[in-house]
């Protein structure tokens, strides 16, 4: 099961957005803050992160960026009830997978994690089909190494006799 952490300082909305995410099988963790909500993260490790951007403390924003610097491949989608093209800017130049405006429209929401999990997911394979790709590489160049130390080998003892 996929986990999803929510941040977000107004309990309804954390409420709200649990049961959503519970309905389509999540397993939710939250947070009513981000000092709060990091430290959940760096216990749980959940796939996505779905944080709220003014909070008191630490800013969504902050969390963004804290979150990226302790595990880049986590999908963060930044929530806001202020509409805010800088802010959105921002978010999406630190690698947020989307920024949505409050009040939050549930199917929009429920479309953005879809489409973040299946961003992870294809982010996951490419990481492993590289690593096995790498791995084939190597194995190869070391088997032409060996088959042009034999060569070398071949053409020393041809040329002794």
């Amino acid at each position: 099961m996929k986990k999803i952490l929510v941040i977000d300082d107004e309990p309804e909305i954390l409420k709200t957005i649990t049961i959503y995410l519970e309905l389509e099988e999540y397993e939710v963790l939250t947070a009513e803050n981000g000092q709060d909500g990091l430290e959940v993260f760096e216990q749980q490790k959940p796939t996505l992160v779905i944080t709220d951007v003014k909070m008191p403390g630490m800013s969504g924003i902050d969390v963004l960026k804290k979150v990226k610097e302790i595990e880049s491949d986590t999908e963060v989608i930044v929530i806001t009830g202020h509409g805010d093209l800088e802010i959105s800017v921002d978010a999406l130049r630190l690698d947020a997978s989307d920024f949505i405006s409050k009040p939050v429209d549930i199917e929009h929401l429920l479309l953005s994690v879809k489409r973040a999990m299946d961003r992870h997911k294809m982010r996951t394979q490419l990481k492993a089909y590289t690593k096995d790709l790498e791995s084939l590489l190597d194995k190869k160049a070391s088997e032409i190494k060996d088959a042009h130390a034999m060569l070398l080998q071949s053409e020393k003892l041809a040329f002794s006799d």
